[in-house]
């Protein structure tokens, strides 16, 4: 065997090796937290040290490219997960932003490493044990989610007491043609209620089911309240190998309360506020909150852009 013919091969096994690896480490992530820091950062930079640092140990001084490396086991990685109906594509892309550049991170600790001695390398093995037994802890020991308050709000051209009567159950809002609802992300359809006043049950109807929520504050035409005690998945995802039912479906987002709250302006117009709160089970929170608060945004405004549409008709 030539010496090019063993680099390739050293080359494309460092990268199958990197790839099982952190791929286990992944399954692993699972059992100690599901979707936490472990996942989330230390296995990023997993997938793009192991091939690069496995390379070194057997092509000391051939040069190769540790981020080739790094992101070609990425991509072997998320395929495989694809393939096991492990994850969708839809969250595959929304966690791209924070993965792709730990992936990079970690092959580029891979490149420094490289022509160095033994004991150095020992030493950064070390630090990434030690970085995920720390994150790892952090999963184990993670406090509760926090409730988080998202409001959004609208003008509308119509007397209260008309959008009060669209605001307590609304008609059937055409579907999305374009856009972040058709991409399997849930969006609410229609809302119906049963009975009046407190205690009276409030149905939205989503794409993929029915949120049920109970009325506890009912203040007609200015204020409705109500909780939320059985709500559908936030989404269908999309795999191109078969149906997938990952764990974040039914932990990854709880709704808990909600409400609108209606002003009466003085030019005869009304405001109206939408509140949604809910928990969110993913971590870091601070980076998929931006999706979620986004998420919930766009499925205020498209109730309520609907409510005003109906509103101002009548």
């Amino acid at each position: 065997m030539t010496e090019i013919s063993k680099q390739r091969l050293h080359y494309w096994g460092s990268i199958l090796a990197g790839s099982i690896g952190s791929f286990l480490c992944g399954l692993l992530g699972f059992q100690i937290g599901e979707y936490g820091l472990f996942l989330f950062l230390f296995v990023p930079i997993l997938i793009g040290y192991l091939p690069g640092a496995l390379y070194s140990r057997v092509q000391r001084s051939q040069p190769i490219s540790f981020y080739e490396m790094g992101f070609v086991s990425y991509l072997l990685v998320l395929l495989v997960v694809l393939i096991t109906a492990i994850e969708g594509l839809i969250c595959i892309v929304m966690m791209l932003p924070i993965t792709l550049p730990l992936v990079g991170f970690g092959a580029y600790i891979a490149k420094s490493l490289h022509g160095t001695n033994q004991a150095t390398q020992v030493k950064a093995n070390l630090s990434l044990f030690l970085l995920a037994g720390m994150l790892s802890m952090a999963d184990v020991s993670a406090d509760d989610p926090q409730l988080r308050q998202i409001q959004s709000e609208i003008v509308i051209d119509a007397p209260i007491e008309t959008v009060w009567e669209q605001v307590i159950a609304f008609p059937t809002i055409p579907e999305p043609s374009f856009g972040l609802f058709t991409t399997g992300i849930a969006y609410p359809t229609h809302a119906t209620i049963n009975g009046t006043g407190v205690g009276a049950i409030r149905r939205c109807s989503f794409s993929t089911g029915d949120f049920v929520e109970p009325i506890t504050k009912w203040e007609a035409p200015y204020r409705l309240e109500f909780n939320v005690i059985e709500q559908p998945m936030p989404m269908t995802e999309q795999n191109p190998f078969w149906d997938v039912h990952p764990p974040h479906l039914e932990t990854g987002f709880q709704s808990k309360k909600g409400g609108f709250l209606l002003e009466k302006l003085p030019d005869g117009r009304t405001k109206v506020t939408g509140t949604t709160y809910y928990e969110l089970g993913l971590s870091p929170e601070l980076y998929w909150a931006t999706w979620s608060d986004y998420i919930v945004h766009r499925i205020h405004m498209r109730v309520l852009e609907h409510i005003a549409l109906v509103s101002e008709g009548v």
